[in-house]
């Protein structure tokens, strides 16, 4: 839900970007799990475990609907506008970004992967989390 003008204090959102601190990152990538390793976003992450030396560990994982689920994790939290603009450099899912900086306007929960996911009926949930090498 949008939020009213009256409702919003920019003052308090620009703080929050910069003092609030996050764990890590999640990504959320409609990429065919089976095919994600011959994929540039493949490619991209490789190449930011190897160079960004934040990074503590990035983990894999199917998603209920046979994409790619990837969580990094850091040595120490880093803020939410770094948050941000590590989703948006790593190519994550768009609207998914735009509902979570929503989320940050309205102050509940950003960085979600759901475990299930309902389709045609059925219910079909991620798989584990194995380490992303």
């Amino acid at each position: 839900m949008l939020r009213t003008s009256d409702e919003v204090d920019f003052t308090k959102v620009k703080d929050s970007m910069f003092e609030q601190k996050i764990s890590n990152v999640t990504l959320d990538y409609d990429v065919r799990y089976d095919d994600f390793q011959n994929n540039e976003r493949y490619r991209l992450l490789k190449k930011f475990y190897n160079e960004y030396p934040a990074v503590f560990d990035i983990s894999i994982r199917r998603s209920g609907g046979g994409h790619v689920h990837i969580k990094i994790d850091f040595y120490s939290p880093i803020t939410l506008m770094e948050h941000f603009c590590i989703r948006a450099a790593l190519l994550d899912d768009r609207v998914r970004m735009i509902k979570d900086m929503n989320r940050v306007l309205m102050g509940t929960e950003i960085n979600v992967l759901f475990d299930k996911k309902y389709v045609r009926g059925k219910v079909h949930y991620a798989t584990e989390w194995t380490v992303f090498r």
